[in-house]
C-alpha cells in the first residue's frame, strides 16, 4: 500500500470480524486507529471522508472483478 493508503475499513463499515492481516514493509510506520465510533462520527462529519471511503471499496471491488480468470 502507499502512504495514506487505508485499510480495515470493511469491518468498521459492516461490522464484521476483518478480513486481511497488515505487517508495515518499513520501519517508523505510522498506523492511526480509528475504531467504530470515531469512524461513523468522522463519516457524519466529513463527507469528503466518506466519498474517499466510498471511492477505494469501489476501487477495490473493480480490482477483485478485473483479476478474475
Amino acid at each position: 500500500m502507499d502512504k495514506g493508503s487505508i485499510f480495515g475499513e470493511m469491518a468498521l463499515v459492516d461490522n464484521l470480524p476483518r478480513s486481511a492481516t497488515a505487517v508495515a514493509a518499513e520501519d517508523n510506520t505510522i498506523i492511526l486507529e480509528i475504531d467504530q465510533s470515531l469512524f461513523v462520527y468522522i463519516v457524519g462529519q466529513q463527507p469528503a471522508f466518506a466519498l474517499t471511503l466510498i471511492k477505494t471499496l469501489s476501487l477495490r471491488f473493480r480490482q477483485q472483478i478485473a483479476d478474475r480468470p
